[in-house]
């Protein structure tokens, strides 16, 4: 990073290189290989290995995991301003923290990462390899994921002590990372709050699944009552209703804007209200914020014509990153949401989170 390079926003995840298959699955296939439509699942990497090594078609790589798909979006937002000179883009960056193995698959991460100029630390383990998610999209435009979280697992929190790392945390002004991070490196997460409070962070965190709610409530609701801002879909926050008790309405049903506002305040103390935002696929995204007085506002989602959805797995994250993206560098609440959105329409759109954005995705 150059002197005169500011960075934005520091994330940390669990990196994993997503392949994603060439060729279009069908039903038959996915049954033989013990898969369903429309899920994922954690297998060890050999397992993964042996799946892959039948196949008869390539696989396509690039860079994945929740956070570092976020990361990816924010950082190609800078690229596209700076290239318009909507904003000195060139001088801004995103920072990413993980965890890979001293393999070819690490290695090609690295280099990847260096090519969309997003600054990077990675713990390095010799005890298993770089964690990769083969990715099948069957004739439904479904995705089945297979991931191995290998090495993605050993994430050290003395990375966080070191200067080269610090420096960037105490340059951003806000951190991010979502509950797959806290399912196997709680105590890098700890860290990282920690740190983040100490230096007055705005501390943003993606729920990123229902599981995570419901197998991790007690280190999911810490991580909550901590965050300054919180995202997620409805499955996830039905998920987080439950496991707080929070009421549901006379139709069974929990009323998301209900529950946003109550996020909004829970365990805050003193703390300026929670910025709680709530993504509905196809329907209006709900927002609660100081900027809303507390109160729910709902922004609607533009359609996508059904023959132009190619891939919808990835579309929270790169929501995400153009929220993030607009709140860090002082938009509004709608416009925010606005390029949120479009981000995610951006991502449905292609196979996998491919980040390269054009005059046509900012319309």
């Amino acid at each position: 990073m150059s002197a005169t390079t500011k960075c934005l926003l520091f994330c940390a995840g669990n990196p994993l290189m997503d392949e994603i298959y060439t060729k279009e699955v069908n039903g038959e296939f996915l049954k033989k290989s013990g898969l369903e439509p429309a899920r994922a699942v954690i297998w060890p990497s050999a397992k993964l290995s042996d799946l892959m090594a039948t196949c008869d078609a390539s696989f396509e790589a690039t860079p994945g995991g929740s956070v570092l798909n976020t990361a990816r979006i924010f950082q190609a937002i800078l690229a596209y301003n700076a290239k318009r000179s909507i904003t000195t883009g060139d001088q801004f960056c995103v920072f990413y923290a993980g965890s890979v193995a001293n393999d070819a698959t690490g290695n090609r991460m690295r280099e990847m990462l260096t090519e969309h100029k997003i600054e990077h630390r990675f713990c390095v383990t010799e005890d298993d390899s770089t964690g990769h998610c083969a990715v099948f999209i069957d004739d439904n435009r479904d995705r089945s994921l297979v991931a191995s979280l290998g090495a993605s697992t050993y994430f050290d929190p003395c990375l966080f002590d070191q200067p080269d790392v610090l420096r960037f945390l105490d340059e951003v002004p806000a951190v991010y990372f979502s509950g797959f991070f806290i399912t196997d490196n709680y105590k890098s997460t700890q860290k990282l709050i920690e740190l983040a409070q100490q230096r007055g962070k705005s501390i943003c965190f993606n729920l990123a699944s229902p599981f995570v709610v419901n197998a991790f409530t007690d280190r999911l609701l810490a991580v909550v009552e901590a965050c300054d801002v919180l995202l997620g879909n409805e499955a996830e926050y039905g998920s987080l209703a439950e496991v707080i008790d929070f009421p549901k309405e006379a139709d069974g049903k929990v009323d998301l804007s209900k529950l946003a506002v109550f996020l909004s305040t829970w365990k805050r103390g003193d703390r300026a209200l929670r910025n709680v935002v709530v993504t509905q696929g196809p329907h209006d995204t709900i927002v609660v914020d100081k900027e809303t007085d507390g109160k729910p506002v709902t922004f609607p989602v533009e359609a996508v014509p059904r023959e132009q959805l190619i891939d919808t797995n990835g579309a929270g994250d790169a929501f995400a990153g153009g929220y993030t993206f607009g709140r860090i560098m002082g938009y509004s609440m709608q416009r925010s949401v606005h390029v949120a959105h479009l981000m995610a329409k951006m991502v449905i759109k292609r196979s996998g989170v491919q980040t390269e954005i054009s005059d046509d995705d900012m319309q």
